[in-house]
């Protein structure tokens, strides 16, 4: 598991849904799924754990996927 948590794992998959079911490769800044989520244009995290995404005029297209609900915002 390389070192990763169950919950960073977690919030690995469901970033990647994210960009997947919202066109991720026609968005304004795309995101490198290779990369560490956290690094990512528009996530904001805290010791490792995503505390909010902004992804606002980045050319979103498609359905939220219901997974985004199972994320624990960090706070």
């Amino acid at each position: 598991s390389f070192g990763q948590s169950s919950f960073s794992v977690t919030q690995e998959n469901i970033t990647r849904d994210l960009y997947l079911s919202t066109n991720g490769q026609s968005w304004t800044n795309k995101w490198n799924l290779t990369a560490p989520f956290c690094s990512r244009f528009g996530v904001t995290c805290v010791n490792g754990n995503i505390t909010s995404i902004v992804l606002n005029n980045n050319n979103l297209v498609g359905t939220i996927p219901s997974s985004i609900f199972n994320i624990n915002l960090s706070r």
